[in-house]
């Protein structure tokens, strides 16, 4: 791309990496149907981390609450909804996990204290995360082959020990 007069000089990301890694346009891994083999890679290695996690995660959904839990639907209940929505607002005052709120009083509302619900929102919020944070790790490791966002993304799924049987 020129740079003219008045206009910035601008290039892709590719056209810096590309030659720096002595790569050619064959190296692009597209097989002939147009679908990009690194992208299935990724789609496999989130599915597996997943399923993984779910493997660990599922006989949890028995589990009763924990002493931290019982205080957290407590505290935000005594406080309330409006409170507790403001202090989600002015988080920088310190009062203490105001998100916590948006968790645990729609939970309340709707379940009591059902233990199970529960379970399955952080179980989900667990899963949901897994791929946001493989893509994460793989945005930050462009070199990578999969080796730093897979270890990355399997350290978080096995963060389920904070369930309780």
């Amino acid at each position: 791309m020129t740079a003219g007069r008045g206009t910035l000089f601008m290039c892709a990301a590719s056209d810096i990496i590309v030659p720096a890694l002595g790569m050619t346009s064959s190296d692009n891994q597209f097989r002939s149907d147009g679908v990009n083999q690194s992208n299935a890679i990724d789609v496999l290695c989130v599915i597996i981390l997943i399923a993984y996690l779910l493997h660990f995660a599922l006989p949890a959904l028995g589990g009763a609450f924990s002493e931290d839990e019982m205080m957290s639907v407590y505290i935000h209940w005594f406080t309330g909804t409006l409170k507790s929505l403001w202090e989600n607002v002015c988080f920088w005052k310190g009062i203490g996990r105001p998100g916590g709120a948006l968790y645990y009083l729609p939970l309340y509302h709707f379940f009591r204290l059902n233990p199970q619900p529960y379970r399955i929102a952080q179980i989900s919020v667990l899963a949901a995360s897994i791929p946001m944070v493989y893509h994460l790790a793989r945005l930050l490791c462009i070199f990578a082959l999969g080796g730093i966002p897979w270890s990355s993304c399997f350290l978080l799924s096995r963060s389920t020990g904070h369930f309780s049987l």
